[in-house]
């Protein structure tokens, strides 16, 4: 069975570097520039890069913004931004009064659905975390059209949340109960990363339009809003 492990800065670098195609520790340490022992001991998790030695390897590495993140989270370094921080949402209401599927989420975990939510995803609201759900529960595959692309995307999202470090005990509860699934440890191995949905949509066959599953599509657009200094995380499925 592969080890399945939290991500580490040096880790992820390394499996970058060799994917980006720079062969030796030494031919990317020129580029930076840097020695290469400094970078050999980034690759052991025994220093922590300057920001700009991981601006320079975030560009050398061709990094995506997601990956980029990922990176500077992994270093526990806050991430330069351009332009004003966007503020939490407050939210005022319960989710049951939310006409459209909604639910109020915690670290993966489902805490409160609508009754809209809990068709649309029969088994979701019950599992211990989404990803649990998508390689467990046979309404999973019955509902999700894309289901190995969905599959992908929460890995590389969790994969992003495990990387803060004060994520880590939960994070590590949940590789706990991931560990024992071939599907899992594959992307994971892969180490890919999403910060966020590459696409908003979701799409959606109805569980209770036949037997075979392929009852008709629905594609909704998925809306998450923060609750203000808190875990907590409201998503809403809108058609459309």
């Amino acid at each position: 069975m592969e080890e399945v492990l939290i991500p580490t800065l040096g880790d992820f670098v390394r499996m970058r570097r060799t994917r980006a195609g720079w062969r030796t520790q030494q031919e990317l340490a020129e580029c930076i520039p840097c020695a290469p022992g400094y970078l050999a001991a980034i690759e052991q998790n025994s220093k922590v890069p300057s920001e700009k030695i991981l601006a320079k390897l975030a560009e050398l590495l061709r990094l995506t913004d997601s990956e980029r993140r990922h990176l500077y989270l992994l270093a526990e370094t806050t991430l330069p931004v351009a332009g004003a921080d966007l503020s939490d949402v407050r939210l005022e209401t319960v989710v049951s009064a939310i006409d459209y599927p909604a639910a109020f989420w915690r670290h993966w975990r489902v805490v409160a659905s609508n009754e809209a939510f809990r068709t649309m995803w029969p088994g979701l609201s019950e599992a211990t975390s989404l990803l649990v759900w998508l390689l467990a529960d046979p309404w999973a595959k019955r509902v999700t059209p894309n289901w190995e692309w969905e599959v992908e995307v929460a890995v590389g999202q969790f994969r992003h949340y495990a990387a803060v470090a004060e994520h880590r005990p939960v994070a590590e509860d949940m590789l706990a109960t991931l560990r024992p699934y071939a599907t899992f440890r594959y992307w994971w191995a892969t180490n890919v990363v999403y910060e966020y949905r590459p696409d908003p949509r979701r799409r959606v066959w109805n569980p209770y339009g036949g037997d075979d599953g392929s009852g008709a599509e629905t594609l909704l657009r998925l809306v998450d809003m923060r609750v203000e200094n808190s875990e907590l995380l409201l998503t809403l499925a809108i058609p459309g």
